[in-house]
């Protein structure tokens, strides 16, 4: 019985194993895809800790509670910089989010990139500024010490 156990143990670990060996992504799939996503929420609740995103809020153009919810990995750089009160806007066809701040726009764009390691940038955009700046990757470490 034992032997039997251990068996099923095995063949189950490398089957999950090899399962999960062909199940990378492309770049270009994934801004597809998320290209056709879309949100416009004021965040009143920013969710658990994690790499997914359960908001909820108001859509500031109906006044109802929404929620918006998704268990891509990317959301990790959306959460580290939202806070409730913030308006989280993605329009359908957009490479970027737009996280809007009392004070500044937090733009965060999802383009692929030469280098597969870094598919995006962000970008502070003042709430006086006119125009619209996507600071790329050489700019992260400015932007974590501001």
């Amino acid at each position: 019985m034992r032997k039997q156990v251990m068996i099923v143990f095995s063949l189950m670990s490398l089957l999950h194993t090899l399962s999960a060996c062909h199940t990378h992504t492309s770049c270009e799939d994934f801004a597809k895809r998320m290209g056709r996503r879309q949100v416009n929420i004021m965040v009143a609740d920013s969710g658990p800790i994690g790499t997914s995103i359960e908001l909820q809020g108001t859509d500031p153009a109906t006044g109802k509670i929404i929620e918006f919810r998704d268990r891509t990995a990317f959301y990790i750089y959306v959460k580290d910089r939202l806070s409730v009160g913030d308006t989280l806007v993605k329009i359908r066809g957009e490479q970027f989010f737009t996280i809007k701040k009392p004070t500044c726009n937090i733009i965060i764009d999802f383009s692929c990139r030469s280098d597969p390691y870094q598919p995006m940038g962000i970008d502070t955009v003042p709430k006086t500024s006119s125009r619209l700046v996507i600071i790329r990757n050489d700019s992260l470490d400015w932007l974590k010490n501001n």
